[in-house]
C-alpha cells in the first residue's frame, strides 16, 4: 500500500512525502506513547492513634476506624482512645453516616492527616466581665499547641457497622 502511495504524483509535489512521513511518524509516536501516571500512594491503618503518633503522619495517607459524630466545627471521627480527627470541609455527617447521636455509624475514613491550629481557645481570665467563648485553657497553656487540631483532606468512608 505505501508503495501504492508513493507511486501518486500528489504526493511527491511539494514535500508531500516529507509531510506524509512525518505524519505516520508522529502517528506511531502518540500510538506507542504511554502516560506517565503515578502510583497510588499507600494507605496506613493507624488503630487508635494518640495525638502524638498522629503527628508522626501528617502529610500521609491513614486509615482509621471510629464512630460518626458531629461537632460545631464539623463532621469528626472519634476514635475509641477519645481521639477526634476531622473531616476536612465537611459541615456534618450526611444522614446515612450519621442519623442521630445515639445512632453513630463505625466507620473506615482514609485520607490525608493535616493539622490546623484553628480550634477555638482563651486563656481563663478571673476577673473578666464577659463569658468567653471557645475552650478555656490556664494561663500557662502553650496556646499554638492548644488551638491544633487533625483533618483528613480527601477523605472516603465506609460503613463497618
Amino acid at each position: 500500500m505505501f508503495a501504492d502511495i508513493l507511486k501518486m504524483p500528489s504526493v511527491m509535489n511539494n514535500f508531500g512525502f516529507i509531510r506524509y512521513t512525518l505524519l505516520l511518524f508522529l502517528l506511531l509516536i502518540v500510538a506507542c506513547s504511554t502516560t506517565n501516571t503515578t502510583p497510588k500512594e499507600k494507605s496506613t491503618a493507624i488503630e487508635n492513634p494518640s495525638d502524638e503518633i498522629l503527628k508522626k503522619y501528617i502529610g500521609k495517607k491513614i486509615i482509621v476506624i471510629g464512630k460518626s459524630v458531629n461537632m460545631k466545627l464539623g463532621a469528626a471521627l472519634l476514635l475509641e482512645n477519645g481521639t477526634r480527627i476531622w473531616i476536612d470541609k465537611m459541615e456534618g455527617w450526611p444522614i446515612d453516616f450519621y442519623p442521630d447521636e445515639d445512632n453513630a455509624k463505625t466507620l473506615k475514613v482514609t485520607g490525608i492527616l493535616i493539622e490546623k491550629n484553628d480550634l477555638p481557645i482563651f486563656v481563663q481570665n478571673e476577673n473578666a466581665s464577659k463569658a468567653q467563648q471557645g475552650i478555656p485553657v490556664p494561663k500557662e497553656t502553650n496556646v499554638e499547641e492548644a488551638s491544633k487540631r487533625f483533618l483528613l483532606k480527601k477523605a472516603t468512608w465506609s460503613i463497618i457497622k
